[in-house]
């Protein structure tokens, strides 16, 4: 039998190998469930503890957050469970919250307009401002994921053919392809790689290959550490958008850049579903949105008068 909450987890990294992302968010999951219940030892979670845990996250957090917690924990327990380590599974009969299928949450392109200028426009707020400039255009005009830009490389970048490697170790579904770099991306990266030649000796200019093309650290000493996480981005955008009063995110441009993509219909929903790197093109055509304009137009042209 187990004891621990934490021997469970780590039961679960050994065992099954989980992504570093799916551990840490395991961790945080089960560092949460222990703050907010008290409760410690396996033995010590109940059915009736669970569905009470279950009603405090629907208190406070949307659907699929709710049940991305109830997730994890499961998936830790039905491991134990399998291994004969638990006399009975408390995770019986608790069911995950309906979801609904809402609009995506996408940035005004007046507010992503906003925000840049007020990035140039008071560069002392947004050290370095040339380097959230180019976070900003990256994560506009790629649509990729916090997680993959903080994990590229300059290996990665590949200018000749003006493309970036998504790899497999910042991917939520472990794979890795390539997307397209514009023109406005190619240029804010090149400031980038300058930026960083510039606070590289002489006898690392060779390694950048293996260095992070977005590393904050570098740059502004009030991040600490030697490399920038997904979290760092998230914390810029958010006092970002309480300073500016705008509302914007790292995964609001992802969807804003799905959603503007996808409208354009096509061929190009092929295109846009290995772009973002979903393996159904049913996650792609969640973005697909008809403007009311289109289908009044679809009503005035099809249906009789009466």
């Amino acid at each position: 039998m187990l004891g621990d909450l934490n021997d469970l987890l780590a039961l679960y990294v050994r065992e099954s190998d989980p992504a570093p992302a799916t551990v840490k968010h395991c961790e945080n999951v089960m560092a949460l469930f222990q703050r907010e219940t008290q409760c410690t030892q396996v033995g010590e979670v109940t059915h009736e503890l669970l569905l009470q845990w279950k009603a405090l996250l629907k208190s406070r957090a949307a659907e699929a957050t709710v049940n991305s917690y109830l997730r994890a924990l499961r998936t830790l327990f039905n491991l134990a469970d399998k291994r004969g380590l638990l006399e009975t599974n408390p995770f019986q009969h608790v069911s995950y919250v309906p979801e609904y299928t809402r609009l995506k949450h996408t940035a005004e392109h007046v507010d992503i307009l906003s925000l840049l200028s007020m990035i140039r426009q008071y560069p002392d707020e947004n050290r370095p401002s040339w380097f959230w400039e180019a976070v900003l255009k990256t994560l506009y005009y790629t649509g990729m994921r916090r997680r993959q830009l903080v994990a590229m490389t300059w290996a990665d970048v590949d200018f000749r053919h003006e493309r970036i490697l998504l790899r497999a170790e910042g991917s939520k579904t472990r794979r890795e392809w390539h997307i397209p770099m514009t023109a406005e991306v190619v240029q804010a990266l090149l400031v980038v790689k300058d930026k960083t030649l510039g606070k590289l000796e002489v006898g690392q200019v060779a390694a950048i290959r293996q260095l992070q093309v977005f590393n904050i650290t570098l740059f502004n000493p009030d991040y600490a550490g030697k490399q920038m996480f997904p979290e760092q981005v998230t914390g810029y955008f958010k006092r970002a958008s309480l300073r500016y009063k705008v509302k914007i995110s790292p995964h609001r441009f992802r969807h804003t850049f799905a959603t503007q993509a996808a409208n354009r219909g096509g061929q190009n929903l092929r295109h846009l579903q290995r772009m973002l790197g979903h393996t159904s093109l049913k996650t792609t055509l969640g973005y697909v949105e008809s403007d009311t304009e289109s289908m009044r137009e679809m009503i005035n042209g099809g249906i009789r008068g009466l």
